[in-house]
């Protein structure tokens, strides 16, 4: 089984790799209504900052200047970029910490967007 992991870059600058992805984009089916895409994203806790304080931006409203643009990148164990999903400003509402796997803590981001496609 391939092993692979995910970069997340926001406006043109890396700003994390992660162990773990779940993307959502839905339509609800009784109104043909767009959800809102979500992106969840989780690796080991590190003292990297960058995502909590944007995250803090978010918080501290409004959340329309949170929003920044950004591409999830997904690579195959040997470092190769297999995929690209073009994210339409995004912003994190959600961070979790914990719980912990194997001795390590984990940290989750959960961000919302506007649109989400994929682009290679």
């Amino acid at each position: 089984m391939a092993e692979f992991f995910f970069g997340l870059e926001i406006e043109g600058v890396v700003a994390a790799a992660f162990a773990d992805l779940t993307l959502s984009s839905e339509v609800e089916p009784d109104t043909d209504q767009r959800i809102r895409p979500t992106v969840r994203l989780e690796r080991r806790h590190d003292d990297d900052k960058r995502l909590f304080a944007w995250h803090q931006l978010v918080v501290e409203g409004p959340t329309s200047a949170a929003r920044k643009d950004g591409t999830l990148l997904v690579f195959n164990a040997e470092g190769v970029t297999v995929a690209r999903y073009q994210l339409e400003k995004a912003c994190p509402f959600k961070i979790e910490i914990g719980p912990v796997k194997d001795g390590v803590v984990h940290e989750a981001v959960t961000l919302t967007c506007d649109n989400v496609r994929r682009i290679t």
